[in-house]
């Protein structure tokens, strides 16, 4: 028995050390190909941190120092990401028709195209609130921006070519309303959030020498000198 195994376990040995003899060269037989460097954890992190737009080499690089004592995880990545995204949950309704965002809301993640109108934008229930419709206009809503002048008096000339001349909210079809039309405002004057209770010019001329003003606190219209300063307040109709 004991013959018998000798040369048995010979042939094992053998064996073994012909194929670690077979394994070759373990090198890679050619240069890394073009564009096959890598991000490191480090440059991810600060662009979804900041936006910083990483370099990489065109091909992969041997390290030039040993790693250090401690790098960006995995989990850092996730993090640095999810409390910014949970914050923007917009939905294509959310968003101004046409304009690309990228949406974070379960079920539509990735980039999307906005589907909201200009009045879902920049009415009461939009992000912007500075128009309201009333009747068959779009209204500025407030006595401190441009759709008001930032609450400037104007003559009746000046008024009118304030109006036409405006371009505000992405829009050039403002003007100063007419008088019918400013009634029907100020008639409806809560909804504009704020308001100076004073009179108001419309676009309409009551004489040679005078225009039509509607004052805030009766609504009822009369004529005025063109040359007295009142206030002035931008409509465009509706789309």
């Amino acid at each position: 028995m004991r013959t018998t195994l000798v040369p048995v376990i010979s042939v094992v040995i053998t064996a073994g050390l012909c194929g670690i003899a077979v394994a070759g060269n373990i090198d890679s037989p050619v240069a890394p190909s073009s564009g096959s460097g890598m991000y490191t954890l480090q440059q991810v992190y600060d662009y979804l941190y900041a936006g910083t737009l990483p370099t990489i080499p065109g091909s992969f690089q041997e390290p030039s120092a040993s790693p250090g004592s401690t790098m960006k995880t995995t989990k850092q990545l996730i993090e640095v990401v999810a409390t910014p995204f949970a914050q923007c949950p917009a939905t294509a309704a959310d968003v101004k028709s046409g304009v690309k965002f990228f949406s974070t809301v379960s079920g539509s993640w990735g980039v999307q195209t906005g589907t909201g109108t200009w009045y879902d934008q920049y009415g009461p229930s939009g992000p912007e609130d500075k128009v309201v419709q009333i009747g068959s206009l779009y209204v500025a809503k407030y006595t401190n921006n441009a759709g008001t002048d930032t609450n400037a008096t104007k003559t009746w000339t000046t008024a009118g070519s304030w109006g036409t001349d405006l371009v505000w909210l992405g829009k050039d079809d403002w003007r100063l309303p007419h008088q019918g039309e400013l009634e029907a405002v100020c008639a409806d004057k809560m909804r504009l959030g704020a308001f100076a209770a004073f009179s108001h010019w419309t676009a309409d001329p009551f004489t040679g020498s005078a225009g039509v003003k509607v004052p805030f606190d009766t609504c009822t219209s009369g004529g005025t000198n063109k040359t007295v300063g009142y206030y002035v307040r931008a409509v465009r109709s509706v789309d």
